[in-house]
């Protein structure tokens, strides 16, 4: 089995877009459970609060393949951007062969099957953005805020990653490296405005464990064209904030959603 990871804290209007994403996945991410083979099966862990796992229930109802994992002490940005680094301490995880993350301002259009068929590597998988860079972007959003001189000397115009959609196996690789990640983040607490984005960058630097290539091919970030290719869309903005990203996902879901029934 496989799951899809969503962690949603702190702020109702993050609760609004998590909305928008689970209808997605609901309507055209995940296959029929009946007749399947147990290895193709998706759960959908929704890490959350108490208050708002109620909230989702009472807009969803209780749903099988909807498992909640639970903390209530996640009440600022910096914990519930960190949250998803959690993945491998819950009860839950060892079921899992493969765990694929969403940030909350995701659109799913098609079966995720194929993302978790690509996962063949202990890597991280994750879409291209950015370069390591000498400058404030750089510091801020790709970890070279964390580098040494010869690291950035080292790695310098190399192509990195957003951690907004990232898949990975469930192996001793992976909970290693998210580890280091979370103990790096409490012993070098350097805050950016992308929260634990940069840690991951630089660890999975360091390790060489990513892959920013093959998931290019079914997630696409800023494209609000529905009738792509792509089976994920992100709608990235500034880390903390809304702003437009409810309005431009409620209108590329209804959308797809129109597109979809026209050609049925």
């Amino acid at each position: 089995m496989n799951a899809i990871l969503i962690c949603v804290f702190n702020k109702e209007k993050y609760l609004e877009l998590a909305y928008l994403l689970l209808e997605s996945i609901q309507l055209f991410g995940l296959r029929p459970t009946q007749g399947v083979d147990k290895s193709n099966i998706i759960d959908v862990i929704v890490y959350t609060s108490t208050e708002f796992r109620d909230k989702i229930i009472e807009k969803f109802g209780e749903i099988e393949w909807m498992i909640f994992e639970l903390n209530d002490g996640y009440d600022s940005i910096d914990k519930a951007c960190k949250a998803r680094l959690d993945v491998f301490d819950f009860a839950i995880s060892s079921k899992y062969e493969k765990f694929l993350y969403f940030d909350t301002d995701v659109i799913v259009k098609g079966k995720l099957n194929k993302i978790f068929d690509m996962c063949v590597d202990e890597v991280v998988y994750a879409t291209q953005e950015g370069h390591i860079k000498d400058d404030v972007c750089s510091r801020e959003c790709f970890g070279v805020g964390l580098m040494s001189g010869a690291e950035l000397e080292k790695w310098k115009d190399r192509s990195v990653f957003t951690t907004g959609v990232m898949v990975f196996k469930n192996c001793e690789v992976i909970r290693e490296l998210f580890g280091r990640i979370k103990a790096d983040i409490v012993e070098r607490p350097v805050f950016t405005k992308c929260y634990d984005q940069p840690y991951i960058i630089y660890h999975c630097l360091l390790g060489e464990l990513y892959d920013n290539q093959l998931l290019n091919k079914y997630v696409v970030n800023r494209n609000s064209e529905f009738r792509t290719a792509h089976l994920v869309h992100h709608f990235p903005e500034v880390t903390g904030e809304v702003g437009e990203r409810w309005s431009w996902m409620y209108l590329f879901l209804e959308n797809y959603k129109e597109y979809v029934k026209k050609m049925s």
